[in-house]
């Protein structure tokens, strides 16, 4: 079965779900923390949430950003013109991103660079595009 909810508002769910997934989602919420706790009650025991974001700290950020510009990666259409319009709320390194995950209640399983560069499977927090984390419920 498949489920649509508002993100931004905590769901009443019961812990029947194997898999949870939030693929390029929780960079779009003011409060992650709602939607990430919501989910894992939804998980039964032994489930695994896959969730996905934009690396911030992705090299190729941290060099645009000592040279004076922010790119927040949301959109091409805006990220560069106009980053003020970016749809992106939230910004996330692998450290920020595992620490929200231990949060909410889950336990960082698997942490997969995405992205073009050889060297992601190496060091993902500096050559992925995106981070994948596979994580379980810290029961």
């Amino acid at each position: 079965n498949v489920s649509f909810q508002n993100f931004e508002e905590p769901f009443a769910v019961q812990p029947v779900v194997d898999v949870a997934l939030a693929i390029e989602v929780i960079e779009h919420l003011f409060n992650p923390e709602i939607m990430l706790r919501s989910l894992r009650a939804s998980l039964k025991p032994d489930g695994r949430l896959i969730a996905s974001a934009p690396n911030f700290m992705h090299w190729r950020n941290r060099v645009s950003f000592l040279r004076g510009h922010f790119i927040p990666a949301g959109s091409p259409d805006t990220a560069f013109a106009a980053p003020w319009r970016d749809p992106h709320v939230r910004f996330f390194s692998l450290k920020i991103f595992q620490e929200l995950l231990r949060v909410c209640g889950f336990r960082t399983e698997r942490v997969i660079g995405v992205g073009n560069s050889r060297l992601r499977a190496v060091c993902p927090s500096l050559f992925a595009n995106h981070l994948l984390l596979v994580a379980r419920r810290a029961d």
